[in-house]
């Protein structure tokens, strides 16, 4: 006898084919966004307009109305919406997204955001009303996409995609958010590591390059509009010293303080400090004429002769020489305003140091010397500046001239 068998196909129902087909078409829509955005995100390197243009696509591409960005912010102990698009205010919208407005801070396993940053797994909400994962139910939002945002194998934050009707998302809608969510990750990696390289690791404040691409926009905002800039240039008066006697652990310490003294005292995004090498700061010092900025320069001078570093049981104390230039018909580019500031510099240390002296205007190749209050004696005398052949008084800016070597 001759057996013969047949295999039977079990045709699955058309729902399931027609689920596993629109699963897949989404799936290739995202990724094909993806692919875009990653590319502009190349173009625009480590920006915040880079994340809003991908939160703006993120919401057209998922059909919802409203999509944030929370991250954990170190300061505040919490997670914080940094990123927003959607939003009906857009006065507070455009605050949320320039840094300028905090919005309400979550604990870990707080809320649906931060249960999602404690687990690292995304969760849905069909309907907020009534559900206890939200601490204050409130607003327009009825359902709720939130995924962890993961880079460099750590959860750093959550992407929110809502929208003001309920039950509209499903099982899909998480797959394609999912795959946006490790985009807007990528373009939060590269913005972390683009500040990296533009924030001084040691101080806190910011890099060299950054503080001289923003003198240079303030350069021209102020040629364009007729608004006064000023830029001081400061260095911490025998530096060396304290670190050939007390060390360089001591030393940073001083850079620390230092810098901290500097941030705590100007004008939150506004004023900039910079870190340019070494002991040297410059500030940046916006809608800023001369008599204001050598206000500002003799106020930090004195908040900095308070600052008291402690070695086994000894006081290591200190002060800065600071040279102010401001900017005027002669003094438009970054390189005239930077040699001013330094002549400036280097006529304080000549003064004594421990001290603040502003470039004379009147007389080219001259410094005046502004005096600290009490000090009216020498107040308008005018110092020729003897300047070294090649020599700068601080030689961290000597290639500034060659755009080629910035760094």
């Amino acid at each position: 006898m001759v057996w013969s068998a047949k295999a039977t196909l079990v045709k699955p129902e058309a729902g399931v084919v027609g689920q596993v087909s629109g699963d897949c078409g989404a799936l290739v829509e995202a990724f094909g966004v993806v692919a875009e955005l990653q590319h502009r995100l190349s173009e625009l390197g480590g920006s915040r307009a880079g994340l809003v243009e991908v939160l703006e696509r993120v919401v057209e591409v998922m059909g919802v109305e409203k999509a944030s960005v929370m991250l954990w912010d170190e300061r505040l102990g919490g997670l914080v919406v940094k990123l927003v698009h959607g939003l009906e205010d857009m006065g507070l919208q455009d605050a949320i997204n320039a840094g300028v407005h905090v919005c309400r801070v979550f604990e870990v396993g707080q809320g649906l955001a931060g249960r999602v940053y404690e687990s690292g797994v995304p969760q849905m909400v069909s309907e907020i009303d009534g559900d206890g994962r939200f601490l204050e139910p409130r607003g327009w939002t009825r359902s709720i996409v939130c995924l962890p945002l993961v880079w460099r194998g750590k959860v750093r934050g959550v992407l929110n995609v809502s929208n003001r009707r309920a039950g509209i998302f499903g099982r899909r809608d998480v797959m394609v958010a999912s795959v946006l969510a490790g985009l807007v990750a990528l373009g939060l990696d590269r913005v972390e590591l683009y500040q990296m390289a533009m924030t001084d690791a040691l101080t806190g404040v910011c890099a060299r390059r950054r503080f001289q691409k923003r003198l240079d926009d303030e350069l021209r905002r102020s040629a364009r509009f007729g608004r006064p800039v000023s830029l001081v240039l400061l260095d911490i008066d025998h530096f060396k010293g304290i670190n050939d006697t007390y060390g360089h652990q001591v030393g940073d310490a001083v850079l620390k303080e230092v810098s901290r003294v500097l941030q705590e005292n100007l004008r939150e995004k506004i004023d900039l400090v910079g870190r340019l090498g070494g002991d040297e700061f410059g500030l940046l010092l916006p809608e800023t004429d001369a008599r204001g900025a050598r206000v500002v320069a003799e106020r930090l001078l004195e908040r900095v002769r308070q600052v008291v570093v402690w070695c086994q049981g000894r006081a290591v104390k200190v002060t800065l020489s600071m040279g102010v230039a401001t900017c005027s018909e002669e003094a438009r580019t970054q390189a005239v305003l930077v040699e001013r500031a330094d002549e400036a510099l280097y006529g304080a240390k000549r003064q004594g140091r421990d001290g603040v002296v502003c470039w004379g205007q009147s007389r080219p190749g001259l410094v005046l010397v502004k005096p600290r209050e009490g000090v009216g004696e020498v107040a308008g005398r005018a110092v020729p500046v003897v300047r070294e052949s090649g020599s700068t008084a601080s030689g961290s800016w000597s290639s500034l001239q060659a755009p080629g070597m910035l760094t």
